[in-house]
């Protein structure tokens, strides 16, 4: 009896073996991902894959203000409008300083009235939709 008991969970262990190896079975997302050490390209985030983009807002302040100061305003514009993160970074007192370097990027550009914040007056200068009256 014993010896039967040993056959029978030898083909047990080997028909799992078998399951597992099967050309036509594909395999989970997140095994895959661990397996072949792609998670740099794609984070698993409350079970959805995210790009790595949605993280940028995760560097380093001076990292970005580095980058910043390399951009046009109407690029701070849309980086403030492109998600929460950016939003509150960019239209914090703050940043004014990202907003000044990027006003000297754009060619020919006076200077910021002393009513206006930098945002309101690279959105004033470079939209073409009027939040006064509604045009565009």
């Amino acid at each position: 009896m014993p010896s039967a008991r040993r056959t029978r969970s030898k083909r047990g262990i080997e028909a799992n073996q078998e399951a597992s190896s099967r050309p036509g079975k594909k395999p989970r997302k997140s095994a895959a991902i661990q397996e072949t050490g792609k998670a740099e390209h794609a984070d698993l985030v409350h079970g959805e894959l995210t790009s790595s983009l949605d993280r940028l807002p995760e560097l380093p302040i001076d990292v970005l203000y580095e980058i910043f100061g390399h951009l046009a305003p109407e690029d701070l514009l849309r980086l403030a409008r492109s998600n929460k993160s950016f939003r509150n970074l960019l239209l914090s007192r703050s940043s004014a300083v990202a907003w000044r370097t990027a006003r000297h990027n754009a060619p020919a550009l006076p200077n910021c009235p002393p009513y206006l914040s930098e945002p309101k007056y690279a959105s004033l200068m470079f939209e073409s939709h009027c939040y006064n009256c509604g045009v565009d």
